[in-house]
Parts: structure tokens; C-alpha cells; sequence
């Protein structure tokens, strides 16, 4: 891959990285929070390269992302609860890494094109765009919004619900991550597995994303009324 080519791809995960964590957690730009979060995809990706470094192997480069997103949560969103800090920190980037897995697994190959890594290929940044502008369009068009919870006192319905979400999350990462491992770096066909984890995520993700967003909705009416009632 030319340096040039290295060079755009690297804008532009970093720039998705961004506006997905941004946008999704209503968050404000700044020039300095644009630093900080380079610094710490920078610090990231030193600590995963020298863990690959220490243990000869790629197994860690596979979690940087939940990492960094939590990274970014602790950063921005403190003093948060640990549990929401997990949800702001991996909601974003488990909606792009389904859209983006649906796009290579499904998608590609009614075109002919043969599912795998496509990073290090101009393909790369057309699907990376295309899966941040999936999950941007997703969450506008059904009015996704979960930063109510960051404002409220989380009750015990909130609090099972993101906890729920949250080991949802983690294992998704840690089963789908580790079986691509698998394939890619140890030479085991894992694809039939990833696909199949893969469409009962997507299933089980949807449905606890809308089950949260209803109790939202019928929590924010309930304040509504018992304000009109005062």
C-alpha cells in the first residue's frame, strides 16, 4: 500500500472513530478535544503494538476499538456511572462494527466480491464511510437518543437495561473479534460462525436498543405529566 493511500485511510478511520463517538453521545468539537482524542488513539495503538511486540502475536490488535472507545468515555463523559461510561464508551462502535460486518458479510458478495480483510485496500474507506453513515442515518431516522440517561438519576429498570446492553456488547466484541482472529492469523475458517453471530446480534442488539429506547420515552412522559399535574 502506497503512503498515500496509507495516509487517507488512516484520516478516515480516525475521522469515523470521531464523529461516530461524538455525534452519538452529543458531544461538542473543540480543537482541544480533537488533540486529546488523537493522543489517545496514538497511546492506544502503541500499547497494542508493543503487546504484539511482547507476545508475537496479533490477538490484542483485535480490541483497540472497545478500548479506545472506552477511553474516550472516561475522558469526556466523567463523572459518569462505570455502567454508562461502558454504554457511551461501546455503543457507537458496536452499531458501526454490525453495519460494517453486514456490508462485507452480505452485501459485497451480490456483487461478486469474496468476504475478508479489506483493510490496507481502497475498499476500506468506502465501506468505513459507509457503515458511519449507516449508523448516523439509523439512529436520525428511528430518533435514537440515549443521552436522557446521562441527565437523569439512573433508576433500577435503567440500570438493568444498560447493564444487560453492556455484556451484550462486551461479548459480542470478544466472540466475533476472536473467531476473526481465528481466521485471519491462526488459518481456522470461522466465517459460518462470525455470519451466524453476526445476524443473532443484530437481532438481539435491535431489540434491547428498542426496549430501551421505549422505557426512555415512557419515562420522559411520565415526568412530563407529573409536571403538568404541579
Amino acid at each position: 500500500m502506497s503512503v498515500l493511500n496509507y495516509i487517507i485511510e488512516a484520516i478516515v478511520s480516525l475521522g469515523s472513530l470521531i464523529v461516530l463517538f461524538f455525534s452519538v453521545n452529543r458531544l461538542k468539537y473543540s480543537i482541544r478535544s480533537i488533540l486529546l482524542v488523537i493522543l489517545l488513539r496514538v497511546s492506544v495503538a502503541a500499547l497494542f503494538a508493543t503487546l504484539s511486540q511482547l507476545f508475537s502475536s496479533q490477538f490484542f490488535s483485535y480490541f483497540d476499538t472497545p478500548l479506545y472507545g472506552l477511553l474516550l468515555a472516561i475522558v469526556f463523559l466523567r463523572p459518569l456511572s462505570k455502567t454508562l461510561l461502558i454504554f457511551c464508551g461501546l455503543f457507537p462502535f458496536i452499531l458501526e462494527n454490525l453495519f460494517y460486518r453486514m456490508v462485507l458479510y452480505f452485501i459485497f458478495p451480490l456483487f461478486g466480491q469474496t468476504p475478508g480483510i479489506i483493510e490496507d485496500t481502497p475498499t476500506f474507506v468506502f465501506v468505513n464511510l459507509l457503515s458511519t453513515l449507516s449508523v448516523l442515518f439509523f439512529l436520525g431516522w428511528l430518533r435514537y437518543d440515549f443521552v436522557k440517561l446521562r441527565t437523569d438519576n439512573l433508576v433500577a429498570e435503567d440500570k438493568r437495561i444498560l447493564y444487560m446492553t453492556n455484556w451484550v456488547m462486551l461479548a459480542y466484541y470478544l466472540l466475533m473479534q476472536t473467531l476473526t482472529y481465528l481466521e485471519y492469523d491462526i488459518g481456522l475458517p470461522t466465517m459460518a460462525y462470525r455470519q451466524f453471530i453476526l445476524v443473532t446480534y443484530l437481532v438481539i442488539f435491535m431489540g434491547i436498543i428498542k426496549q430501551l429506547d421505549i422505557h426512555l420515552r415512557e419515562k420522559i412522559k411520565k415526568q412530563t405529566d407529573l409536571q403538568q399535574d404541579n
